[in-house]
């Protein structure tokens, strides 16, 4: 009996240093993106499709390409301007009947931006994609009347 209580107090004690570093694993990443929202730097869409927020190495950007798919960014970053610690990247995606609306931004830990891009997309009746035809969107109007991400 004192072997089991001295397991379960062991458990206890172990899960209670555990659990908070795991729950805050996400609540640095949702504190900055916070921050981003509150000083208007940085909002993800409405209603998006998708929304990403990751704290990463930048070199693992191909492999977020790959989980966004047809939805992915051509950052094409060069090998001597990333930077050598972890990074914000944040991504929001729109997709509708009539359009594709995109963008990202990677922000160094210490808040600077590192790189961002914006892009939207009209889906054409013909089944092909037409490039920056949706300049009337107000989705699209509202991003290229702003400097920021």
């Amino acid at each position: 009996m004192i072997k089991k209580l001295r397991l379960i107090l062991l458990t206890t004690i172990l899960l209670l240093n555990i659990a908070p570093a795991a729950l805050a694993k996400n609540s640095q990443i949702d504190e900055f993106y916070n921050y981003l929202t509150d000083e208007k730097i940085y909002k993800e869409y409405k209603d998006a499709t998708i929304n990403v927020r990751k704290k990463m190495k930048i070199t693992a950007y191909k492999d977020i390409e790959k989980e966004l798919g047809k939805y992915s960014f051509d950052i094409g970053l060069l090998p001597n301007s990333i930077p050598k610690n972890d990074v914000y990247f944040f991504a929001s995606i729109l997709e509708d009947n009539k359009r594709i609306v995109k963008k990202f931004a990677i922000y160094q830990l210490d808040g600077e931006l590192f790189t961002s891009g914006y892009s939207s997309r009209t889906k054409g009746t013909s089944g092909l994609d037409d490039e920056f035809g949706s300049l009337n969107s107000s989705i699209v109007k509202e991003e290229l009347a702003s400097d920021k991400p």
